[in-house]
């Protein structure tokens, strides 16, 4: 079961009185001394209460419960919720949790006598009781502590880091590079290293987007009935008892996505990702209709027109952990020319950055009627250190594009998007031959349009 290193922990203990517990107060009944006294003098003897004694008990029930949490090595008491905080071992241990239930009954004995209020009362009337004694002591004691125990592990206590790329065109945010490292096994991630990693649902950013990952939650009943022990000794069985959630995590997405909030149009997307398997198996609750896919540990996401950087990665369990910004570059759209040299079929192709005028080397470069003088092993063109390809023409229609930065490696300060130049060569005596047929058309049609339009003024098909 996983934990977060902050969170609550229900605990709730029932317990019922023992029924040989004395319930209801009692008193002794009354008895008395009396002798017999004429009196009245009426020459009868009549009874006399000379003295009486009583003994009344009393008892009083005190109940008390103590609860706590022991988990990473920390005792954390409470009440029926027990919140802990900055939990840092993120190996399985134990959570239990303890309760202590102690009842105490005092039971109070209080002795009355007589008092007559004359030495010959007429009767108990004419008289009153009086405390003679008091003592307080206890009936009875009792202490029980009852415990259960869970194996659990902590995983925001584990081990995730973050390093944000982001990409502006003119002080605006257009891509964000999130490189995400956790610990892993080679291409996978086995149990053991899922348990040292943060496992996170989404990435935050700001109050706008958000960016869900691979990991869900649903909860099951944890409770199919409940017994019930009344205070009166009576015992019920409740079959349909509170929903209390037993959550679990199941994996269900295997790419990131972007969700908006209040926005649907908006252009923000997931345009690429990288990951590894998560080789951990999931087991379902046996009524929950849910397909699950095998988990992915995202290591590498890009995201396109986002309005602003991922601002928080949001554990599993709800608690945030700041991302920063570690890198910002500017967007630019290299400038790429393509030149005849010596009137001939040669080409040079020039690639520089639009802001410097630097020169960019080592371009990548598709070529459209033409070929690169020099390709690499794999037959592309590449610009030289002076942003150069030097190419033949084969075609009257050249058309030279550079690809866009590779996001997992963006150098010089700046991320270079993907730009491209066309040009169309005409061959000199074809260009003759055009230019010496659009004489002649004009020396024929000119006279046409001349007559429309002397027809036209003076209206002769009117």
């Amino acid at each position: 079961m996983f934990i977060g290193a902050d969170g609550t922990v229900l605990n709730h203990a029932d317990y019922r009185v023992p029924e040989d517990i004395p319930k209801d107060d009692w008193c002794s009944g009354k008895s008395y001394d009396t002798a017999d006294w004429d009196v009245d003098k009426d020459g009868r003897d009549e009874e006399v209460y000379l003295d009486g004694s009583q003994t009344c008990k009393k008892y009083e029930l005190h109940t008390k419960m103590d609860r706590w949490v022991t988990v990473d090595g920390k005792r954390i008491s409470g009440g029926d919720t027990i919140s802990y905080s900055r939990l840092s071992s993120n190996s399985p241990q134990q959570l239990t949790v303890h309760a202590e239930i102690t009842v105490r009954v005092e039971r109070i004995t209080e002795k009355y006598d007589w008092d007559p209020h004359g030495r010959y009362g007429g009767g108990p009337s004419d008289g009153s009781w009086d405390q003679s004694q008091r003592v307080d002591d206890r009936y009875r004691f009792d202490r029980i502590q009852v415990s259960d125990s869970q194996e659990v592990v902590v995983t925001d206590a584990g081990d995730i880091d973050v390093e944000q790329t982001v990409v502006e065109t003119e002080g605006n945010t257009k891509h964000l590079i999130l490189e995400i490292q956790g610990p892993r096994n080679g291409r996978t991630v086995s149990q053991s290293k899922l348990e040292d990693r943060k496992l996170w649902s989404y990435l935050a950013m700001g109050s706008d987007h958000s960016v869900d990952g691979t990991w869900r939650t649903y909860s099951t009943r944890q409770y199919d009935s409940v017994t019930l022990y009344e205070p009166d000794g009576d015992v019920s069985t409740d079959p349909s008892p509170p929903h209390v959630p037993q959550t679990r995590l199941v994996g269900m997405d295997r790419k990131p996505t972007v969700t908006a909030v209040g926005s649907s149009s908006d252009k923000t997307q997931v345009i690429g990702h990288q990951g590894y398997n998560v080789d951990v198996s999931q087991s379902l609750h046996a009524n929950v209709k849910i397909t699950p896919r095998q988990p992915v540990a995202y290591e590498r996401i890009v995201i396109t027109d986002a309005k602003q950087p991922v601002t928080d990665l949001v554990t599993i369990h709800g608690q945030p952990v700041p991302v920063d910004v570690d890198t910002r570059v500017e967007r630019r759209k290299p400038s790429v020319t393509i030149r005849q040299v010596n009137s001939g079929d040669s080409l040079q192709i020039h690639v520089e950055d639009p802001k410097t005028g630097q020169p960019i080397s080592g371009r990548k470069m598709n070529l459209q009627g033409a070929v690169p003088k020099s390709p690499t092993a794999s037959g592309n063109a590449v610009t030289d250190a002076n942003g150069n390809v030097e190419a033949t023409r084969v075609n009257a229609y050249v058309q030279a594009t550079v690809d866009h930065d590779d996001f997992q490696s963006i150098s010089n300060g700046a991320f270079y998007d993907k730009s491209s130049a066309e040009r169309t060569f005409i061959p000199d005596v074809i260009l003759l031959s055009r230019l010496h047929s659009l004489v002649l058309t004009l020396a024929l049609i000119t006279p046409l349009l001349f007559l429309y339009g002397y027809i036209r003024h003076f209206g002769f098909f009117e």
